[in-house]
């Protein structure tokens, strides 16, 4: 069965468009990530500049284009990689959350468009398209609800300087910088920082809840931030973006947006060319229906906005078991060169429960929670020791390997605690009673009264598909 949009076709036209760079940024930001993913191949030279200060990062839209092909990429973060395939085979390694592009540089050229998966990145790709009056199939084998990016909780990074801090764009590019050890890419966190406070005023206007003193935003500390830089909905960011998002794509269902649900990535659909550089053209996806059995083709430039291989490591991740890597699997083997796979980020506090790690927010530590081991008797709270400016809100990287280096002392216990029994009832009931219900639930624990135990978890797969940039 073949179901096709408005037809892209390349022409000399788009051959030969003018290089130019699309000044916009990402919608969402992601779930704070940690590590340093090196600089990628002798073509892209690309360092994801995730780091475990920004939940949620932007970066210049850029048009990558090669002779024959333009290939429109986007990058965020939240274990998702996020490309567009147009014409000739190209891909992206980008960790996507989400996009939203100027309508201004949305023009003609594109019509019709696939989007797989519907988590944040797929949704908002999707928003954007269809106020740009382009049509796209929505691809997913969950619904939008079971997405990863439901999970994300502690916040979006911004210099909205509403905390009094007289906070700045150019300090957190500097706090962005010093947290991927002046390895990141400065132009896109220029372009991250510049962008950042647009991108939450925009998701806010779209709904987002966030929490509100008066009339504005408040912020949180986060991880290896200097000032209160992040947006947050309680300790459920992710999930009150998600619906918001949900709601957003509901009005142009129908009409500009097609979704196909419980519906399973096969394949790309590759035709050959005559090119010398490029002998592979994708023309769109083979997707099949987990109900029915059914395959289906849909053509198309293609949108992969697929998770991470979380669910490949049962009980050691903090992701959802339904994240299998098959989509990545998939285009592997049709010739995908993959790179970085070997960068993992561990979050520092998660717990286990059947089947997944429990993600402790860095919210809790954001808003005063102190990470301890017993040594000779006596907690002792070796981040505040060992670190006195930032303390618990050291990156992630490097919290996880001292809470690994204690437990390995002999004068400590085994077991390092998060310490939340000082924080008031104030704070618990205004942005972080979701996290206390969580731990009551799962641990029968109330964290408002108890330490709770916690220990590194698999949070983030920052590999993803080898990319040039011509």
């Amino acid at each position: 069965m073949e179901k096709t949009g408005k037809q892209i076709r390349h022409t000399d036209i788009l051959m030969k468009t003018a290089a130019f760079l699309l000044p916009a940024f990402v919608m969402l930001v992601s779930f704070h990530v940690s590590g340093i993913r090196p600089f990628g191949n002798e073509y892209f030279q690309y360092m994801d500049f995730y780091h475990q200060y920004l939940p949620f990062y932007t970066e210049f839209i850029r048009a990558i284009r090669s002779r024959d092909g333009i290939f429109y990429s986007w990058n965020a973060g939240l274990g998702s990689n996020f490309y567009v395939l147009y014409g000739y085979y190209m891909a992206s390694p980008l960790n996507w959350l989400g996009v939203l592009i100027p309508e201004r540089y949305l023009g003609d050229f594109l019509t019709y468009l696939v989007a797989v998966k519907t988590g944040l990145s797929g949704l908002s790709a999707a928003i954007t398209l269809a106020r740009a009056g382009i049509s796209c199939n929505l691809i997913s084998s969950q619904p939008s609800e079971r997405a990863q990016s439901v999970l994300a909780e502690g916040g979006i990074n911004a210099a909205l300087d509403v905390m009094g801090e007289n906070d700045s764009p150019e300090e957190h590019y500097e706090d962005t910088l010093r947290g991927g050890v002046y390895l990141a890419d400065p132009n896109a966190v220029r372009g991250l920082v510049n962008g950042a406070p647009d991108i939450v005023r925009e998701l806010f206007a779209l709904g987002a809840p966030f929490n509100m003193e008066g009339d504005h935003m408040i912020q949180r500390n986060f991880g290896g931030q200097k000032k209160k830089r992040t947006a947050f909905a309680k300790s459920s960011t992710g999930k009150v973006l998600m619906t918001t998002m949900i709601d957003a794509v509901r009005k142009y269902e129908g009409d500009l947006i097609n979704r196909y649900p419980h519906h399973v990535f096969r394949s790309l659909i590759i035709d050959k060319t005559n090119n010398e550089k490029c002998s592979d053209a994708c023309s769109g996806v083979c997707i099949q229906d987990s109900y029915t059995g059914e395959i289906i083709k849909l053509f198309g430039p293609v949108i992969l906005a697929n998770g991470g291989p979380a669910g490949l490591l049962p009980g050691y991740t903090t992701g959802t078991t339904a994240n299998d890597g098959n989509l990545l699997a998939a285009v592997f083997m049709q010739g995908m060169k993959l790179a970085n796979l070997e960068f993992i980020q561990y979050h520092p506090t998660t717990v286990g429960i059947s089947g997944k790690r429990l993600l402790i927010s860095e919210a809790a530590r954001g808003e005063g929670g102190r990470l301890f081991i017993n040594r000779g008797g006596k907690p002792w709270y070796f981040m505040e020791d060992r670190y006195p400016e930032l303390g618990n809100l050291m990156p992630r990287d490097v919290v996880s390997r001292e809470m690994a280096s204690v437990i390995a002392d002999p004068d400590c216990e085994d077991q390092v605690y998060l310490d939340l029994t000082a924080l008031s009832k104030d704070t618990w009931k205004k942005k972080l009673s979701d996290l206390r219900d969580e731990v009551r639930h799962y641990m029968g624990i109330d964290p408002a009264k108890k330490p709770v135990p916690v220990s590194p978890g698999i949070h983030f797969f920052m590999g993803g598909i080898h990319v040039d940039e011509g």
